[in-house]
């Protein structure tokens, strides 16, 4: 299904929270009927630009799914992207509702406990509060919101572009953790030279990147260097320097030392 990039009126998001609710409680999945017809309706839709992008595209993985995403949606002017992308929740729902077949658990994931439709995959919201039009990225709680499938996969592909390869490179229906603890409460972690020791780490490999990922162990809560603990290593950084104007040499040497301090 091919369209002109929409985004949902307040009605629209209404509306598409319903269904989303509605197969989270119920333990099935979006009926995708519904949920193509909602997102041409202009009853609770309006355009957001003229780029066609097409539904029925297949990602390999979120990082690709981004690419396409970016191309379509991010403008010239980045002064804007704050209120009209990164803060648009009508269109980050509406972007999420046209890829939810790529976004919900598929048939052949076999993991148990596991939800067909998790809400906060398809909403934006902050704890179990679906977030109002007025109010702007980084002014409230980010922890669930972070899990969004579109919304800070798009903010940082925006801001590093290609460097995010490795870091996005899971499928598109598994959050990322290193994402979500990268960008949890108000506050964005990650630096150009964390995400320069993360790719350097995978760089050692050439295998696909759920195996990548493994040896690296950036999934694991309890490896020195898995998203949990290295997030809180740059937070470390963080608050005694200033990681964008160090060299990366120092860095480095700096997140190593913490490491070994925190872990003996």
């Amino acid at each position: 299904m091919k369209t002109t990039i929409k985004q949902f009126t307040p009605g629209g998001r209404a509306k598409f929270a319903e269904y989303v609710m509605y197969a989270q409680n119920n333990e099935t999945k979006l009926i995708e009927d519904e949920i193509n017809k909602l997102v041409l309706d202009d009853t609770y839709t309006t355009s957001h630009n003229s780029n066609t992008i097409d539904s029925n595209e297949i990602f390999s993985d979120r990082f690709s799914m981004i690419k396409y995403i970016a191309d379509g949606v991010l403008i010239k002017d980045r002064e804007k992207w704050h209120d009209e992308i990164f803060s648009n929740w009508g269109l980050l729902e509406w972007l999420a509702a046209f890829y939810h077949k790529q976004i919900m658990k598929p048939d052949n994931d076999k993991r148990s406990g596991v939800r067909n439709v998790t809400a906060y995959n398809f909403l934006i919201m902050s704890g179990a509060r679906i977030v109002n039009d007025e109010e702007k990225l980084g002014t409230f709680a980010s922890t669930i919101t972070s899990r969004h499938g579109i919304c800070f996969y798009l903010y940082y592909y925006s801001k590093y572009l290609g460097k995010l390869r490795f870091l996005l490179g899971d499928k598109p229906y598994r959050a990322s953790e290193i994402t979500e603890q990268l960008f949890a409460g108000m506050e964005d972690r990650l630096s150009n030279n964390l995400l320069e020791f993360i790719n350097e780490r995978a760089a050692q490999y050439t295998d696909n990147w759920a195996n990548v990922a493994k040896k690296i162990k950036i999934k694991s809560s309890t490896d020195v260097f898995g998203a949990r603990n290295i997030v809180k290593l740059e937070t470390c950084i963080r608050n005694a320097y200033h990681p964008e104007s160090m060299e990366y040499t120092d860095y480095k040497k700096k997140l190593i030392e913490l490491s070994e301090l925190y872990n003996s």
